[in-house]
C-alpha cells in the first residue's frame, strides 16, 4: 500500500454530509440535523463515502448487504446524500438489510 493512499480521505468532501443533513432521516434527533456537520452523522457519512469510492474504482455500482440495519439509517443517509459512480449512475445496484 503506498503511503499516500493513508490519506485519501482527506480529498472526500463533505457536501455528501450537508445535503443528508438538511433532510429527515430516519431516526436522527432534529437538533442533529439543524446544524451543518452533525457529528453524530460521521459514521454514515464516512460509510457512504467509501461505498462511492469503491463503485469508483469497480467502475460499476455495488451490490451491498448490510448487517445490524436497525432502522435504516445508512440507507436513508445514502438516499439523501447523493453522489454517483463514474458513469453517473448510482452508487449502488442493489441494497440488502439484515437485523
Amino acid at each position: 500500500m503506498p503511503l499516500l493512499s493513508r490519506f485519501r480521505p482527506l480529498r472526500w468532501t463533505f457536501s455528501s454530509l450537508a445535503r443528508a443533513a438538511v433532510h429527515g432521516l430516519l431516526n436522527v434527533p432534529v437538533r442533529v440535523l439543524s446544524v451543518r456537520y452533525p457529528f453524530r452523522l460521521l459514521r454514515y457519512w464516512f460509510m457512504h463515502e467509501l461505498l462511492r469510492e469503491a463503485a469508483r474504482e469497480r467502475s460499476a455500482p455495488l451490490a451491498i448487504a448490510e448487517v445490524g440495519v436497525d432502522h435504516g439509517q445508512q440507507l436513508a443517509f445514502a438516499l439523501h446524500a447523493g453522489g454517483d459512480t463514474a458513469s453517473g449512475g448510482p452508487v449502488w445496484q442493489r441494497w440488502d438489510a439484515y437485523d
